[in-house]
């Protein structure tokens, strides 16, 4: 279970400030609420097929280096396409759900006040 949370590949990519645990609980806890709810106005995102087998067990280059997507939000990104981690990506799929970055962005930030709020007390 401990490989939902932080599997290597993505902390790597993540700053290292939002390597907590309670940051990458919060994208595990939300992802199936982001993917129902913050992708019915997105294009998914697609790749060619060349470009997807190049990023065999690389999901977070993908998104990252393909797709543009701010490596903070490559974690719920990688949950709400049905995987578990970065290296997971077998390189045959090549159409994905986008996730909303400003609902992304807005779900960060009060995660990051809880932490922080909870470190005061």
């Amino acid at each position: 279970m401990a490989a939902l949370f932080a599997p290597k590949p993505l902390v790597r990519l993540l700053p290292e400030n939002e390597t907590t645990k309670d940051i990458n609980n919060m994208w595990v806890s939300t992802y199936p609420v982001l993917k129902e709810l913050y992708t019915t106005l997105q294009d998914p995102l697609k790749a060619e097929e060349a470009t997807c087998k190049k990023y065999i067990g690389d999901l977070a280059g993908l998104f990252h280096n393909v797709f543009g997507i701010k490596r903070q939000f490559i974690v719920p990104h990688i949950l709400a396409n049905g995987y578990m981690s970065s290296e997971d990506y077998d390189g045959t799929k090549s159409e994905f759900i986008r996730l909303d970055e400003r609902k992304l962005y807005m779900l960060l930030t009060m995660t990051k006040r809880t932490t922080m709020h909870k470190e005061r007390r």
